[in-house]
């Protein structure tokens, strides 16, 4: 059998309307047919569906199902990383998926990941080389620096809105502060 005739038996593609994020989520691209219509076409470890809907609109969709809105999301994710663009975002609380856009949230060609399904990253050329948790890889115009910084963001959004539903917080106290604490406590 041919890797070519492999993959092709491996590959499951359905058409749907609509589409709920979960954690077998991978990524997903925006694509435009040949009207001129968006369309979203989402890989995960196990199938390719594409969706009528751009993928702002299935991020939106899959947020309401869960009793959400992308704003408020989008709000959150700015508040909690103290960031103001390019922020990841709580895609599913209650499976606790995590995405992260590579460039604009509405720019075409921004490619929305999944952290957790991500198994390494390589330079090549000045390019990013992303092995995926089913062993596919993609190749996108980006810088690995850049790449790597999105995953570790997305991932300390994670940590801390888990920490935070789970009611355990970590408090730093200014170094000033400590230091008068000592001096209390010794006295």
């Amino acid at each position: 059998m041919t890797g070519s005739s492999l993959i092709k038996e491996k590959i499951k593609l359905f058409i749907q309307g609509h589409y709920i994020i979960t954690r077998s989520f991978m990524y997903m691209i925006g694509h435009y047919d040949r009207y001129g219509n968006p369309f979203t076409q989402i890989v995960e470890t196990d199938r390719t569906i594409f969706i009528n809907k751009s993928p702002i609109e299935v991020l939106a969709y899959s947020l309401r199902c869960t009793g959400f809105t992308l704003d408020g999301a989008i709000e959150s994710s700015k508040w909690i990383m103290k960031m103001d663009k390019m922020v990841p975002v709580v895609a599913n609380p209650y499976q606790e998926v995590i995405l992260f856009p590579t460039r604009s949230l509405t720019h075409e060609d921004n490619i929305w990941f999944n952290p957790y399904q991500i198994r390494r990253t390589s330079n090549i050329k000045g390019k990013t080389l992303i092995i995926l948790s089913n062993h596919s890889s993609l190749y996108i115009p980006t810088r690995l620096t850049s790449f790597n910084t999105k995953i570790q963001t997305a991932e300390q959004l994670k940590k801390l809105t888990t920490e935070a539903s789970n009611g355990t917080y970590m408090m730093v106290l200014e170094p000033e502060k400590r230091k008068e604490e000592k001096k209390t406590n010794n006295k």
